[in-house]
């Protein structure tokens, strides 16, 4: 330093040229007043300042100063956690880009297997159909570009946010691990801003409901009346003749459950009883692909207000108590929807008023609506629609409660005789089957277009009360109790229709 240990040049400031290369280091370092260092800080101002400002009291009065070695570590902590903090959210950043990722590759393939369905379904029907068949494939494609376009702009959105979170993270790591304390203190304030900006970025949720895709049905052109093939019959057993039963399911195994007032029959399909266990007060049962048993029930002689749920070898594992805005509730019917989530017609506030309520399998509640009239049945479609039966008539909701339609009246053989559908299930083929007690069973697509009728060919007369029906796994096969009364008992017989 022997240029400063001249009398003439002792005021003159010497730095190093590496200094001299960072720009703004040197003249930022200085006083711009006194031409002095700045080697405190005062704590009201957040500035650094020299010391003559403070000892000359050009700087306001009555402020509080700390050295600048005290003040570096102190930021410098701060910046450290506040870089941490921009971290996580990278990592959450990251993550929400790979769930992006993985909806697009579920989107394409979703998309795909609807392409390949309906391409299917064009073969077999031929010409007629051709141009149908075209026109909902181009709404299917305009559908995935609209989706695709969505999944694009949120994957951009996440990319951008994650660049200038990391841009920021990158910019504390420098300053921290190799800046100066000048350079630290003060530069404090601006990266500080930077680092909170990327940790308050909000992260909008994906969509990954797209809607559902409508796979064309026949056209009424081609629909014909086709009656499903009587394959098995069999009488119950004289020993359980038990008034009322109310649903009817086909277990994993193949057998079938039908439920009565007090009891559940588990049969064989030799018509055998393999299994009997108690229930009391409740109508309907369900069969999960998982081998579960669903049913409602309750204390002897009490309205059914709890979901029984009973393993594959009928013993009970748990109850749900069902609620609708903690008022009293009664369950009137059981269905599940395509994703085996559980769906319930509830009677609420002692029938003053009715509603619809899904639950997820660990018992969560999904969606909740009221409904104007009492409903006998309920089902979900392939399309994620419910169908409930309810004041004679059969409709359609959406999952939020909103009123779709009402399905038509199906044309009967008789002009004079009456509509009165009981049941409604469906299928994996986006089906509907209705049923009316004296008029057989009604086919419809699960957007509510009427199909086809089944007329069961009954060997007698008496046996033409259609009690509880179901739908096979598969859908292959229709599972029908019919009833006949015999005096004070009364006699039920199992029939299996295949399908065409």
């Amino acid at each position: 330093m022997s240029h400063r240990n001249l009398r003439a040049l002792g005021d003159h400031h010497v730095v190093t040229i590496e200094e001299w290369h960072k720009e703004g280091t040197i003249h930022e370092k200085f006083c711009a007043k006194h031409d002095e260092q700045k080697r405190f800080y005062c704590e009201t101002c957040e500035e650094l300042v020299c010391r003559d400002c403070i000892v000359m009291k050009q700087h306001c009065r009555d402020h509080d100063y700390v050295t600048l070695k005290d003040v570096f570590h102190q930021k410098a902590n701060k910046l450290r956690e506040a870089m941490k903090e921009c971290q996580e959210m990278c990592q959450r950043l990251k993550s929400a880009l790979d769930d992006a990722q993985e909806t697009e590759s579920t989107l394409e393939k979703k998309f795909a297997d609807a392409q390949t369905q309906i391409e299917m379904k064009k073969k077999t029907m031929l010409q007629i159909v051709s141009n149908s068949f075209d026109d909902q494939k181009r709404k299917v494609s305009l559908m995935q570009e609209q989706n695709v376009k969505e999944i694009s702009e949120a994957k951009k959105e996440f990319h951008d946010s994650l660049l200038r979170a990391q841009s920021a993270s990158d910019k504390a790591n420098k300053l921290t691990t190799s800046g100066s304390d000048f350079e630290v203190v003060s530069q404090f304030t601006d990266t500080m801003k930077v680092l909170h900006d990327a940790k308050c970025m909000q992260i909008n949720k994906v969509n990954t409901t797209f809607g559902s895709i409508d796979i064309p049905s026949i056209p009424y052109e081609v629909k014909v009346k086709r009656h499903w093939t009587l394959s098995k019959e069999f009488e119950f057993p004289h020993d359980y003749r038990s008034p009322y039963p109310s649903g009817i399911a086909q277990t994993r195994s193949g057998n079938f459950a039908v439920r009565f007032l007090d009891y559940v029959l588990i049969l064989s399909e030799s018509g055998a009883v393999t299994h009997k266990f108690s229930c009391y007060c409740g109508k309907g049962i369900v069969c999960t692909q998982d081998g579960k048993y669903m049913l409602p029930s309750g204390i002897r002689f009490c309205y059914p207000s709890m979901l029984g749920i009973h393993d594959d070898k009928c013993k009970k594992e748990s109850s749900l108590a069902i609620k609708y805005e903690n008022k009293h509730t009664r369950i009137i019917c059981i269905g599940l929807d395509c994703h085996e989530n559980i769906l319930l017609g509830l009677g609420v506030d002692n029938y003053y008023s009715f509603a619809v309520s899904m639950y997820s399998r660990d018992g969560n509640i999904l969606s909740q609506f009221q409904i104007p009239d009492q409903p006998y049945a309920i089902t979900g479609t392939q399309n994620g629609q419910l169908a409930t039966i309810s004041n004679n008539e059969c409709q359609l909701y959406d999952t939020s409660g909103r009123f779709i339609k009402q399905l038509p009246h199906p044309p009967l053989e008789d002009d004079s005789a009456l509509w009165s559908p009981k049941q409604v299930c469906s299928t994996l083929r986006n089906e509907l089957f209705v049923s009316d007690i004296e008029q057989g069973v009604h086919v419809y697509t699960g957007n509510g277009d009427y199909m086809s009728c089944i007329i069961p060919q009954a060997n007698e007369q008496s046996w033409s009360n259609i009690q509880p029906f179901t739908l096979s796994k598969d859908g292959q096969q229709l599972l029908m109790v019919l009833s006949d009364e015999e005096g004070y008992s009364y006699r039920y017989k199992m029939r299996i229709y295949k399908r065409p």
